[in-house]
């Protein structure tokens, strides 16, 4: 084989192994920087008619939310659709902080959204149930939880082009009668605390073997 060749074959290894790389690499929370200021991929839920007006802002890689009202975890909510392999290991991570006045509890979850709740079979809601962050203070802390899939994703409906919620409806209702597939959210439940709450650095790795 002559020397060009070989440097050819070679290059292209080279450039196979760095293409499988950020193949591999792409981040599955998108914009768990917090980067971009417009809030990318993700949604703020806010349930008007339940007195919450929630104030946030994207400020130093970091989303920071003020004034929150202590109602209900469900009606103020933090989330972004995410692509998870079914029965794989992955790690959640991130870094969050409160302010000094603090009251109440905050929790986060990977799973379900609420409208895909299976009918008979609720022991498979969440991929990671619903953990509660203790020792919130003024100063960031590290959060890193571990969980197994335990459903296929299916996040088609909800990226859909020209979205229509009746359509939405119609395939939500097959997740009630099979609890193997359904749409998967990682979501910060805030409408159990009361007070300013800060989040940055949000990620999922799959475990390495």
């Amino acid at each position: 084989m002559k020397l060009n060749t070989i440097k050819q074959s070679l290059l292209c290894v080279a450039i196979s192994s760095i293409s499988m790389t950020v193949l591999n690499g792409k981040e599955i929370v998108q914009n768990g920087d917090f980067k971009s200021k417009r809030l990318e991929h993700w949604q703020v839920g806010v349930t008007k008619k339940y007195g919450q007006e929630l104030e946030s802002k994207v400020k130093g890689n970091a989303i920071h939310f003020e004034n929150i009202k202590e109602t209900s975890p469900k009606y103020v909510t933090l989330s972004q659709y995410i692509d998870l392999e079914e029965n794989t290991e992955y790690t959640v991570s991130f870094d969050a902080k409160v302010g000094d006045k603090m009251t109440g509890k905050v929790t986060m979850a990977v799973g379900r959204p609420g409208f895909a709740c299976p009918l008979q079979d609720k022991s498979n809601y969440n991929h990671l149930k619903p953990r509660m962050l203790k020792e919130l203070g003024p100063e960031w802390k590290h959060f890193e939880f571990t969980f197994k899939t335990i459903y296929k994703t299916d996040n088609s409906e909800v990226f859909e082009k020209g979205f229509k919620m009746s359509k939405a409806k119609e395939k939500w209702r097959t997740y009630e009668k099979d609890p193997g597939i359904a749409p998967t959210q990682i979501i910060f439940n805030l409408g159990g605390m009361g007070g300013n709450f800060s989040l940055k650095s949000v990620k999922i790795e799959k475990v390495s073997k």
